[in-house]
C-alpha cells in the first residue's frame, strides 16, 4: 500500500514525472470573424498542432464556403443559380448539402428571420463605403429573398432555384459546422 501511494505522489505531483499543463493559444482573424483557440494542456507540440488545426480548418471553411473567393463552392453555386433548374439541378458537396439543409432548419425555427438568401440584395451593400442599391434594383431584387426559393435534394446533394437572382451567403453557418455536423 505504501509503494501504490509513494508511485501516486511521484505521478501526479513530481515535475520530472509530468509537464506542468499550461495556457496555450492564438489569434486570427479570418471569414470576418475573430478566431480565438485557448487549450490547457501539458504538451507543447501537441498545443500546436491541435490550434493549427483549429486554424487550418477555419482557412479551409472560407475557402470554400465564402461568397466573395471565386473559387469556392458557394461562389460557384452562386453564379450558377440561374441555370440551375428542376429539369437540371446542380451537384453540390455532401458538405455544402448539409450546410443548406441546416440554413432551412434555422430559417423554419426563425420564421424566415434566418435566411440566407438576404445576400440577394445584402451583397450590394457596403456599409464602410457607405453603398447601397438604388430603390430600383433594391425593389427587383427583393423578391429573390426567400430560402423557399432554394430545393435541395440532402440524399442526392442536387439543388435548383426557382428564382433566377438567388444570391446566397451561408453567414456563421460553415463556421459552425465542425460543431453541429453529426
Amino acid at each position: 500500500m505504501r509503494i501504490s501511494i509513494i508511485f501516486l505522489f511521484l505521478i501526479f505531483i513530481s515535475p520530472s514525472f509530468a509537464q506542468t499543463p499550461q495556457w496555450h493559444g492564438d489569434e486570427q482573424s479570418i471569414m470576418g470573424t475573430h478566431i480565438s483557440v485557448q487549450l490547457w494542456i501539458e504538451d507543447d507540440k501537441k498545443a500546436e498542432a491541435a490550434i493549427a488545426a483549429v486554424m487550418d480548418e477555419m482557412r479551409r471553411i472560407d475557402k470554400e464556403y465564402s461568397p466573395w473567393i471565386e473559387t469556392s463552392q458557394l461562389y460557384k453555386l452562386n453564379q450558377a443559380v440561374a441555370k440551375a433548374s428542376q429539369q437540371n439541378p446542380i451537384k453540390i458537396s455532401d458538405e455544402l448539402s448539409f450546410i443548406i439543409d441546416k440554413s432551412f432548419y434555422y430559417s423554419k425555427l426563425t420564421g424566415g428571420a434566418f435566411d440566407i438568401t438576404f445576400a440577394s440584395v445584402a451583397r450590394f451593400y457596403d456599409y464602410r463605403a457607405k453603398l447601397k442599391p438604388d430603390d430600383a434594383q433594391r425593389e427587383a431584387l427583393l423578391p429573390a429573398i426567400n430560402y423557399q426559393h432554394i430545393h435541395l435534394d440532402a440524399n442526392t446533394h442536387m439543388v435548383w432555384f426557382d428564382h433566377d437572382k438567388v444570391y446566397m451567403d451561408l453567414g456563421a453557418l460553415p463556421k459552425a459546422t465542425p460543431v453541429i455536423a453529426p
